[in-house]
């Protein structure tokens, strides 16, 4: 069951996002003062694990937007915040975000991989890891909203990414700031 509640809305991982479940609007470090939008800003992200420098490579990842490496780029929309939905072992007692990717597609990444095989990506869940050091991001597919009964038959892969504490600017295309 996805929730979200004052408590997981002040661990939201994106800078500059607002968690639109939340009973009050908060940012990464602190709130939202009332009446503001929020940045579309796209925080940078390295590629650590070996699947994401062989897949993925770097990314910039957004409230809704992520972009790969090779500038391929879905549109996100926050679905909620679950408990233990990672390809982690040791993450699945943490809260993670869950995002449904807007218009599901499979593109070529690096060196011809994809996210998910020959399957269609339909979800991402995405937790800050090691005091926001580090980025775990679970792909999965299926229609319906990733759940613990559910999720680890649709795990179709799982990246380890670093901080490089740098945002890129502002997102371009069609996103949304959530408000």
């Amino acid at each position: 069951m996805l929730a979200a509640s004052r408590h997981v809305c002040c661990l939201t991982f994106f800078v500059g996002s607002i968690m639109l479940a939340c009973p009050t609007s908060y940012v990464f470090g602190g709130r939202l003062p009332s009446g503001t939008v929020p940045s579309d800003r796209l925080e940078h992200w390295i590629a650590v694990s070996t699947a994401a420098m062989a897949i993925t490579g770097d990314i910039d990842i957004g409230p809704s937007k992520i972009v790969f490496q090779n500038q391929a780029a879905f549109e996100l929309a926050y679905e909620g915040d679950a408990l233990g939905i990672s390809w982690l072992d040791s993450a699945r007692d943490q809260s993670v975000q869950v995002f449904r990717i807007v218009n599901p597609a499979n593109p070529e990444l690096l060196s011809g991989n994809t996210l998910c095989g020959q399957g269609l990506p339909t979800y991402l869940t995405v937790l800050r890891w090691k005091g926001d050091a580090e980025l775990l991001l679970t792909v999965l597919a299926g229609d319906e909203t990733p759940s613990q009964a559910n999720y680890l038959a649709r795990i179709c892969s799982g990246f380890t990414f670093a901080s490089s504490g740098t945002q890129n600017g502002g997102a371009s295309g069609s996103v949304t700031p959530r408000g």
